[in-house]
């Protein structure tokens, strides 16, 4: 009873907003990098201050200084530029190569990379990551980072969909699972001296994987560290974990004070922070903060110019465009149990056939061409069955026009939907469900003015895209003081 009227304490003081640092003589500035999301082969830079002063206060109590750390630290964690000319090899491709030079900068040991080896082509459900450990002998306590990767992780991407029947998203909590077992073994095995101390942070599937796994930290009872020395900070989190307000039998209350020193920063317009449906009961543990970017967009727009060199204006989206993502996925499947049965093996198996490149002649690796490799995989069904999309998209525009419904869509919007239906055909959707698939997705690439895919990197394009862009989240929290300038959601 004690432990939780001093959880409940410690998250209402979260309440009274964040605590402003000084920088000491042992603060330290790092760089972190990352592959410019815009599909440049160039890679962004942006600078963060790390504190030992941050860590003096409870995990329960949210820093705004100690939430910009921990984004850089996060977006340090993406595939290294250098590292994708080996796109498909194993060991030695320096992905961890970012991640690798903020430790050194900061003073961290005894570094542990997992499965940053494994090739990109690798789908399967795991996530990569990194711990290491900095001891703060005058403090009195060992500081653990722990980091799971977020961006460049290729073929992984598949496992985005794998939501399954349960409470937690399938493919995210194993991979939460193998975090939480190495990082405790990694505890076990440091020679701390006692008392330790967890800084956990992830950006988006990294943030989905990092917010269950904090999770976990809560609930443990091995009694190897406290709720109140776990600082878990997520940037552009899906939502990972089934809520009890669902209606699910075993659904978690995720808003309870125990998860409260779990803070997730959202972009109220990125489309991925509102996947797995909130429809069909999803959320996050903890606190979400979402970002109000038009109240300061002109600095969010100044500090995107210096990352990217490109202008950005965030009054061009919102909360109802990405509804509309929500809305379209309810109208193809707005049961749960029919999404996992129907469309999430073949969603899995199409993002992960994008996500997959081949050597070409000279050794480097490339996306192929995506409709000679999906012939090559499915010969004259797949030919058929995309001709027979095609047609289906004829006729859906056909009917458009007679009402004068709506401009015709792009020729990429149509070679995307026409792709798609006919990967779900080969892989035994019926007629009926093609044109649903076909109706539903022009509908929705109409309304939001998205264009389609772009073959190996995300579901979106466009101005919709850019909202989950790491150099967008960079730009408004280096623009932003303190929590007043966020919407708070439990």
């Amino acid at each position: 009873m004690k432990r939780i009227k001093t959880l409940i304490l410690t998250a209402a003081v979260c309440l009274a907003g964040s605590t402003q640092i000084t920088p000491a003589a042992q603060d330290k500035w790092f760089t972190a990098k990352a592959p410019l999301s815009n599909g440049q082969s160039k890679e962004f830079e942006s600078s963060f201050l790390f504190s030992e002063s941050y860590f003096r206060q409870s995990g329960y109590i949210y820093q705004d200084e100690l939430a910009k750390a921990s984004l850089g630290l996060a977006v340090s964690a993406f595939s290294s530029l250098d590292s994708m000319s080996q796109y498909g090899a194993s060991a030695d491709a320096g992905r961890e190569k970012n991640i690798a030079a903020a430790y050194e900068t900061l003073g961290f040991e005894n570094r542990r990379y997992f499965n940053y080896d494994a090739p990109l082509n690798d789908s399967s459900a795991k996530v990569a990551f990194s711990i290491a450990s900095k001891p703060m002998p005058a403090e009195g306590y060992t500081l653990v980072a722990v980091v799971p990767r977020g961006g460049g992780y290729g073929a992984e991407w598949g496992g985005n969909f794998v939501v399954g029947s349960g409470v937690y998203h399938e493919s995210w909590s194993k991979a939460a699972e193998t975090v939480v077992s190495e990082l405790t073994e990694y505890i076990r095995n440091l020679n701390a001296g006692g008392k330790v101390k967890i800084w956990l942070t992830g950006y988006s599937r990294g943030a989905a994987v990092a917010n269950l796994a904090a999770a976990m930290l809560d609930k443990s009872d091995k009694a190897l560290w406290r709720p109140e020395d776990i600082y878990a900070y997520t940037f552009a989190s899906p939502q990972p974990v089934v809520g009890k307000t669902s209606g699910h039998p075993e659904g978690e209350d995720t808003a309870n004070p125990l998860f409260g020193n779990i803070f997730n920063i959202v972009n109220p317009a990125d489309p991925y922070s509102a996947l797995p449906l909130a429809d069909w009961g999803f959320t996050r543990y903890g606190v979400s903060y979402y970002l109000l970017t038009e109240s300061v967009s002109r600095g969010v727009s100044d500090e995107y110019r210096k990352l990217t060199g490109q202008e950005y204006d965030p009054k061009l989206t919102s909360e109802n465009r990405i509804r509309g993502i929500e809305e379209t996925l309810m109208r193809l499947y707005p049961d749960r149990a029919m999404y996992v049965k129907k469309l999430q093996p073949v969603l899995s198996e199409f993002v992960t056939f994008l996500c997959t490149k081949q050597p070409d002649a000279d050794g480097k690796w490339i996306h192929g061409e995506n409709m000679s490799a999906f012939l090559s995989r499915y010969g004259d069904k797949g030919k058929k069955s995309y001709n027979a999309a095609m047609d289906l998209i004829d006729l859906e525009e056909a009917a458009r026009a007679k009402l004068n419904a709506g401009k015709p869509l792009s020729d990429q919007a149509r070679e995307t939907i026409a792709f798609f239906t006919a990967f779900c055909q080969v892989n035994g959707f019926t007629l009926g469900e093609m044109t649903r698939i076909v109706t539903t997705l022009a509908q929705y690439l109409r309304e939001t003015g998205t264009d389609g895919l772009t073959p190996g990197t995300d579901l979106f394009t466009g101005i919709l895209r850019r909202e989950h862009y790491p150099e967008v989240y960079i730009a408004c929290m280096k623009s932003m003081n303190g929590v007043e300038q966020f919407t708070r959601r439990n």
